[in-house]
C-alpha cells in the first residue's frame, strides 16, 4: 500500500506547528488592544491547555503502536492492519474528540 502521507514528515514537528499556530493566534488577539479580543485570546489559551495534552497523547499512542513518529509509518501501520485494535480505536476517538473541541463546535 502506498501511504497518502509519503512526504508528511515527523509527528513531533506537526505537534509543534499546531502549538505555534495557537501561540501566534493568541498573540494577534492580544495585540489589538480590544478587551473582547483579550477575552477571546484567554479562551483560546484555556482551550489549548485543556485539549492539547489529549491530542498529543492520542497521537503518541498511535506512534507507539506504529513504532515510529514518522507520519508515513503511522499511516502505513494503520492502513495495513491494527496490532492492538482497542488501543487504536480509543486513541482515534480521543483524537477525534480533541479535533471536535478544537473546531469550537
Amino acid at each position: 500500500t502506498v501511504s497518502p502521507f509519503a512526504g508528511g514528515g515527523d509527528l513531533i514537528t506537526l505537534i509543534y506547528l499546531l502549538a505555534l499556530f495557537r501561540f501566534f493566534f493568541t498573540l494577534s488577539g492580544l495585540d489589538t488592544g480590544s478587551p473582547f479580543a483579550g477575552v477571546g485570546a484567554s479562551r483560546e489559551l484555556t482551550l489549548g491547555i485543556l485539549v492539547e495534552p489529549m491530542l498529543i497523547l492520542s497521537l503518541l499512542v498511535l506512534a507507539l503502536i506504529a513504532g515510529s513518529t514518522h507520519i508515513e509509518m503511522i499511516s502505513n501501520t494503520l492502513a495495513t492492519g491494527w496490532n492492538s485494535p482497542l488501543t487504536t480505536v480509543l486513541a482515534l476517538l480521543a483524537c477525534g474528540f480533541a479535533c471536535f473541541i478544537e473546531m469550537g463546535k
